[in-house]
């Protein structure tokens, strides 16, 4: 069990475990919605805020739709994970039009998402009251492979098994709909939309019920929470099956991001730019204890220092192979890779020590037209893979991969490096060649793995 579900207290009974779960970092932006002059009730998550307007995920099939629009004005009040109001008042509803030859009323499961823009009443914030991270879009093509994991406010104690939904006396929920986790097992995956059946294994027992719709689906993917599709239909009452069936994501990422600004992709959060650099998750906070070092996966479309470092300051170089997307040359570039140790230190990438009672904090990967003089100008693309593993016998091991998106002009190539990269690392050429030193971190001493 993680420590943040530890720290809610214990659980009572099944329902409060559930609910826990549900309460977990990773759901946090998932909350419940009353849409319309009726007040529908549906489950929706919060995409992000931006200029004062809060964009939330949720069904088509929940929201106002009219023949002929894809758009339309409504009420609606949105309600965090904590119960309060984040946001509400006049709005508009985004949704896809139906399939050609179908009518409005003919709404197909590959069409049922929904997106809701209201007026920010209070910001999205954590159990800690700090401001929230918006939630990644899987923008992938690998869904079967993971467990779905469900968070919504449906209704409960239907028989055949526990359900996604329900939180006992939640705030604005009436009896029977309450805010849980549940999970089911790898989805079938079509075009559009993505079937779960449940079996009541251990990792495959939940479905969806009523109240459920427009819950968002998550998998994790190189070791990141992402949003997969949008909870569309289930079983009925009767049906001892316990499927749950999703609108995918992935290929309305264009079309989300248009109606959402603040829509942030799983492959842009693996990126690194020409601006900015790639930053990974705390992957030591996500083992949850002992070390965790990364390195690059061999054959993967890079190079790396093999052998852990000693210790000493400095960086780590990655080499990678690029195409220009225009002319399809290929050239290999030069990244900068460290740990960022949150104590004005840096440390090599495979360097697995922390400073006293601190992780040892993300790795940072950066491009810097410098280190790349003979690069020329284009837009050039790329991907590696790299993997977090725990130090000794630590089960933790993850494989992500990282994309490389630069685009150079004779502008960039010449001028100096943005802020953002700027703060990442000096240049490595200096680094090698002045006289290493040790760092005065108190508690570091030379590690190794295996």
């Amino acid at each position: 069990m993680s420590r943040e579900i530890v720290d809610q207290g214990p659980a009572r009974t099944l329902e409060d475990r559930l609910k826990q779960v549900s309460r977990a970092t990773r759901f946090l932006a998932v909350g419940h919605a009353h849409i319309g002059a009726a007040g529908k009730r549906c489950t929706a998550t919060w995409l992000g805020e931006r200029d004062n307007r809060t964009y939330l995920l949720t069904a088509a099939h929940c929201v106002p739709r009219s023949e002929g629009t894809v758009e339309l004005p409504t009420q609606a009040e949105f309600f965090g994970w904590n119960g309060v109001k984040w946001a509400g008042g006049q709005g508009v509803v985004h949704y896809l039009p139906p399939r050609r030859g179908h009518t409005i009323r003919d709404l197909d499961e590959d069409t049922d998402i929904a997106v809701l823009e209201l007026a920010t009443l209070v910001p999205a914030v954590g159990r800690d009251g700090v401001a929230l991270d918006p939630p990644l879009i899987y923008d992938g093509d690998n869904e079967g492979s993971q467990t779905v994991d469900f968070v919504g406010y449906g209704r409960t104690g239907k028989a055949g098994g526990v359900l996604a939904g329900a939180e006992p006396g939640g705030a604005h929920a009436p009896n029977g709909f309450r805010r849980q986790w549940g999970r089911s097992g790898p989805p079938e995956v079509s075009p559009r939309s993505l079937r779960a059946l449940r079996d009541d294994t251990a990792e495959n027992w939940a479905e969806t019920s009523p109240g459920d719709s427009g819950s968002a689906w998550w998998q994790t993917h190189g070791g990141y929470p992402v949003i997969v599709a949008t909870t569309c239909c289930g079983s009925r009452e009767t049906d001892s099956k316990g499927d749950s069936v999703g609108a995918r994501l992935s290929p309305r990422v264009d079309w989300l991001r248009a109606r959402a600004p603040v829509v942030r992709t799983w492959s842009e959060r693996l990126t690194v730019s020409t601006l900015a650099p790639f930053v990974s998750r705390d992957v030591e906070v996500d083992a949850g204890e002992g070390r965790v070092f990364f390195s690059m996966v061999a054959g993967s479309g890079g190079s790396a220092p093999t052998g852990l470092w000693s210790g000493r300051r400095g960086v780590s170089l990655l080499r990678a192979g690029v195409q220009d997307s225009d002319t399809g040359a290929r050239a290999e570039v030069v990244l900068l890779a460290e740990r960022d140790m949150g104590c004005a230190l840096k440390r090599k990438l495979r360097y697995p020590s922390s400073c006293t009672g601190m992780t040892l904090g993300p790795l940072v990967v950066s491009f810097r037209s410098e280190d790349n003089p003979e690069l020329p100008r284009g837009r050039w693309v790329g991907e590696f893979e790299l993997e977090a593993k725990g130090q000794f016998d630590s089960p933790y091991q993850v494989r992500f991969p990282v994309h490389i998106r630069l685009h150079l002009s004779d502008k960039s190539a010449s001028s100096e490096p943005s802020q953002a990269t700027e703060r990442v690392s000096p240049s490595p050429q200096r680094l090698l060649t002045q006289r290493p030193q040790i760092v005065g971190c108190a508690g570091l001493a030379p590690t190794s793995a295996r």
